[in-house]
């Protein structure tokens, strides 16, 4: 069955054809016409946004303009039409060959924004197979870093880098900064070192509050 000059193809099968004849199995209603247009249209208020296809794979327009693509690769692709990480935009990778899940790319301005509102707590939980190895989060307005009672805050009201808990909260004498096997290597201070026991020089043992060995 054909209508208006063979412009819209009812097969013998009930497939709806609209410039093209049907020939997808299964299909329903199938739309032909130009690359990179936009061939399924709404509108409202004046407004009008669709869908198309072509080179760069499926495309959803608003206005004349695409701005949303899925590429042959299964990849979503935001404000750009190309999956590469350094090309501006957003892209979810369709599976994992790329070694990422997502990218977000921006020039000269921030990337993301993670925005908690009304109270502190966590922002970004960091996840290994389901199980949180990390958090980053907010505790009094300041920012907050840790795995569980493992945690820095920075307060930049006192100009304060100092041990957090879990939400952030003070942790005071638990854990220590290096280890023996694992050691920073210079100490610049512009101020006093407060030692709340030993001080320890060269890797001495001895029980006085100051010990150096030579």
């Amino acid at each position: 069955l054909g209508l208006r000059d063979g412009k819209v193809l009812i097969d013998s099968s009930g497939r709806v054809g609209i410039g093209r004849t049907p020939s997808i199995s299964n299909s329903k209603l199938e739309v032909g016409g130009a690359d990179n247009v936009s061939l399924i249209n709404v509108e409202a208020s004046g407004v009008t946004g669709g869908m198309g296809i072509g080179s760069t794979g499926l495309q959803f327009f608003h206005g004349s303009s695409a701005k949303m693509r899925i590429d042959a690769s299964g990849n979503l692709l935001v404000g750009k039409t190309s999956s590469d990480s350094n090309v501006e935009g957003a892209v979810l990778y369709g599976d994992s060959a790329t070694g990422a899940s997502a990218a977000f790319t921006s020039d000269g301005n921030r990337t993301i924004i993670a925005n908690r509102k009304t109270d502190d707590g966590e922002i970004i939980s960091i996840r290994k197979d389901g199980t949180t190895v990390g958090s980053i989060g907010t505790y009094s307005g300041d920012l907050w870093i840790g795995q569980g009672n493992t945690g820095l805050l920075f307060n930049d009201g006192g100009d304060v880098l100092r041990p957090a808990n879990a939400s952030g909260g003070n942790r005071d004498g638990n854990y220590d900064l290096g280890a023996s096997d694992s050691r920073f290597k210079d100490l610049y201070l512009s101020g006093n070192a407060v030692v709340g026991d030993r001080l320890l020089v060269n890797g001495a043992t001895s029980n006085a509050q100051l010990s150096v060995k030579g």
